[in-house]
C-alpha cells in the first residue's frame, strides 16, 4: 500500500476509533442520540460535496457500522459503562 493511501487509512480509522470512544462517554441511555447525531453531520457535510446521493449514503452507512462496532469491542473489553469515562 503506498504511504499516502496508508497515512488516509490511519487518520480515517482514528477518527472513528474517536467518535466511537465519545459516544461510550455518553450514558448508554444517550447513545442513539449520539449516533444519529454522527450519521446527521455526515450527511449535512457530504451532501453540498457530491450529487451522488447514493454513494453518499453508502459510505455514511459503511462509517456508522465501523463506529458500532468498535462501540461493541470497546464495551466487550470492559469500556462503556456509561457516562463514568
Amino acid at each position: 500500500m503506498e504511504e499516502s493511501t496508508r497515512e488516509f487509512v490511519d487518520t480515517a480509522f482514528e477518527a472513528v476509533h474517536r467518535m466511537a470512544l465519545s459516544v461510550v462517554a455518553v450514558p448508554k441511555a444517550e447513545r442513539a442520540g449520539a449516533l444519529k447525531l454522527i450519521e446527521d453531520k455526515f450527511r449535512a457535510a457530504l451532501s453540498p460535496q457530491s450529487a451522488d446521493q447514493a454513494a453518499i449514503e453508502e459510505w455514511v452507512q459503511a462509517t456508522m457500522k465501523a463506529i458500532r462496532q468498535l462501540i461493541l469491542e470497546i464495551e466487550r473489553g470492559g469500556g462503556g459503562k456509561g457516562g463514568s469515562a
